[in-house]
This record gives structure tokens, C-alpha cells and sequence, in this order.
């Protein structure tokens, strides 16, 4: 039986397979200028908006105590506080991200929307961007989304 608290977790691993994934397209352009656009876009954004690494603190509950009941008595036990979580974030980072994108739209590219590839067979990655249709897809390679148009 799966506990009530995993089925978000459980829920958001299945779905995560289907949501669309999103990526720079230019019709026509070789995959390798795709690339190194993405990879110069992607550095003049960090040299514009440097890295600022924040820390916060996020702080503990109370974890009250439990009721536990004997064959003559009852008792509670002893809540307790949890620990703070402490994270480190990039604080820049939705500029960056911003300004990535401005310099690829700049570029000529736009960001789509694309379902995954769902094929059972081998999908042939084109060396060319292809035109996008109602059947183009998303499909990883190495570390990468390719768009298809089977």
C-alpha cells in the first residue's frame, strides 16, 4: 500500500515523462550552430549577470508528542523541535536565464513547446533543424533536446 504522503511524489515522477519540453528553434540552422549560439548565449549571460550565491535559513517545527495509552494509564510523550534547513541558491539565476534567452531570440531562434518522442523504433536526429509540424517532438540525446519531425 503506498502512503498517502509519497503520491505526490509518486504523481509527479509518472507525469514528468509526459510534460512537454521546451526548445530553441530556427528552421534550416545546422544543430552545430544551434549549439554554439545556445553555449555563447549561455556565457555572455553569465559574464552579464554573474553568479550571487544567497544563503537562507528556513526554520524548524514542532513535532508535538504522541498519546500513548497502557493497560492502566496514559501518558504523552515529548515533542520536539526539527532542525533548520539551511540552502544556498543562485539568486541571479531567473536573470540570467532571461537574458540567455533575450540573446537566442536576438539570434533568430525561438522557444517552443514540444511533446516527447514517443517512438518504439530508432529516431534519426536530422544535422538541420527541420520545419515544425503538428507531429514535430522532442527527443534527448546525450544531455540534449533535438527536434524531430518523423
Amino acid at each position: 500500500m503506498l502512503r498517502p504522503r509519497l503520491l505526490p511524489l509518486v504523481l509527479t515522477l509518472a507525469l514528468a515523462g509526459c510534460l512537454p519540453v521546451e526548445v530553441y528553434h530556427k528552421t534550416g540552422v545546422p544543430i552545430s550552430k544551434l549549439r554554439s549560439d545556445d553555449l555563447d548565449c549561455a556565457v555572455s549571460a553569465l559574464a552579464k549577470v554573474p553568479v550571487t550565491t544567497m544563503t537562507r535559513t528556513i526554520a524548524g517545527h514542532y513535532v508535538p508528542g504522541r498519546r500513548v495509552c497502557g493497560p492502566a494509564v496514559c501518558y504523552r510523550t515529548a515533542g520536539y523541535m526539527t532542525p533548520p534547513r539551511i540552502e544556498q541558491y543562485d539568486s541571479s539565476a531567473p536573470l540570467r536565464a532571461q537574458v540567455a534567452a533575450q540573446c537566442m531570440q536576438n539570434r533568430g531562434y525561438r522557444a517552443v513547446e514540444l511533446k516527447r518522442c514517443t517512438s518504439s523504433g530508432p529516431i534519426t536526429v536530422p544535422s538541420r533543424q527541420p520545419e515544425l509540424s503538428a507531429a514535430s517532438c522532442a527527443v534527448k540525446v546525450q544531455d540534449r533536446w533535438e527536434v524531430v519531425t518523423p
